[in-house]
Formats: C-alpha cells, structure tokens, sequence
C-alpha cells in the first residue's frame, strides 16, 4: 500500500473501534469553534468586569506571548496527529473540547465578563510587545474571559498527548508538562485573563474529563 495514496488515506481515517467514518463529523467542531468565537466577540453585551488583588501583583511578562500563541497551533498539530495516527484518541479530545466549550459559550452569553488589567504602557520595546500589542490585544478583545478557553483547552492537550503512546514517554510527558504549564501562566502574565478566569475552568476541566474520558459516558468499542 503506497503512502498518501487513496487506499492509504481511508485505511488510516477508518476508525479502528469501528471500522466506519462517522467520527469525522466531530471536526466540525473547529470551524464551528471559530465561527461562534467571532460571533459572541462582535456582539455588545453587558460585560462584568473581573478582578481579584493579586492580578495586580502577578506582573507583566512580554516573553510569553510565545507559548501563548502556540496553544493554538498545537492544537492544530495534535488533533492532525491523532487524526491519522490515534482516532479513538481524537474523538476523546473532541468530546472534550466540545462539552467543555459548549458550556464556556453559554456561560459567555449568559453571563458576559471582561477585564481592564491590559497594560497602558509597556515595561520593555521588543518583539514579544509588538506581538502583544498588535496582534494578540488586536484580535483578542478583553471580554468573554471567564472561564478560561486558554486553560480549557491545555488541559485537552495534556490529557490527549499523555494517553497516547508516541508522547507517553518520560521525556515527553516533561516537555508536555513544560508548554502546558507555559500557556497556563501566559494567560495571566500577559493579562489575557484573571486568576478568576484560571480557577473558574479547573472545575469544567474535571467535569470535561468525566465527560470525554473516564468512561462512564462513552465506553470503549470492540474494533470489528
């Protein structure tokens, strides 16, 4: 069977559990996704404000912009791997960011937040701050922010790529632990969100993995 030919692409998008297609409909959480986020961003609601005393003391750090814009690339590249190399994974992760997502939405819509900590100035003229300032306050307005979609979706990163066997390595794991926790803390070093907004998703986090992953809702199918 030659690679990237059309015998090679459906025997690796077949899911192994059931030996259909009918997953593939999940992806269509991703345009989806993206659609709702421009939408509810574009809207004019009565927004809350957030803000806890120690968002004040957590100081500002240009440097992570740089994990920071990856969350969304690696998602990106996890979900392409998973998709050709480990589906039952996938549809995990995808049950996961949409439970968990659905949820934020609503909570946005129904309880609109934002937050005033942007910096006015900035401590340093380099690179990270004119990717800060002109591309992600640029695209990402300070509103809709509790939970966090940020931490939403580490989370989903870190549960998938630990149950896969590729990333389940020792070294893996601490390079995977390193990014998560790098685009956790960028989330409040770049003012991107409160520590409300963080806490806020652990709990969704928790009822996203029960969700997705323990098995009580989904159970694992014997391949056919």
């Amino acid at each position: 069977m030659k690679p990237f030919s059309k015998q090679w692409l459906a025997e690796r998008l077949r899911d192994p559990e059931t030996g259909r297609y009918r997953y593939l409909w999940l992806l269509l959480f991703y345009p989806l996704y993206l659609i709702s986020f421009f939408i509810l961003e574009g809207m004019t609601l009565p927004y809350h404000y957030l803000e806890w005393g120690i968002d004040r003391v957590i100081p500002f750090c240009e440097y992570f912009v740089l994990p920071y814009v990856l969350w969304h690339g690696t998602i990106g590249l996890l979900s392409l791997y998973l998709l050709f190399f480990d589906i039952p994974e996938l549809k995990r992760l995808l049950r996961y960011f949409i439970f968990t997502y659905v949820i934020t939405f609503t909570v946005y819509v129904v309880w609109p937040t934002a937050l005033d900590l942007r910096p006015t100035e900035f401590p340093r003229d380099n690179v990270f701050t004119w990717v800060t300032r002109h591309v992600i306050y640029a695209a990402d307005p300070s509103t809709n922010v509790c939970p966090s979609m940020h931490i939403l979706g580490t989370f989903g990163l870190w549960f998938a790529s630990g149950r896969t066997k590729r990333f389940s390595g020792p070294l893996a794991r601490v390079l995977w632990g390193i990014l998560c926790l790098s685009i956790c803390l960028s989330t409040v070093l770049l003012k991107q969100h409160s520590v409300i907004d963080v806490l806020a998703a652990l709990p969704l986090t928790a009822l996203g993995w029960v969700f997705a992953y323990s098995g009580l809702v989904f159970r694992r199918k014997d391949p056919r």
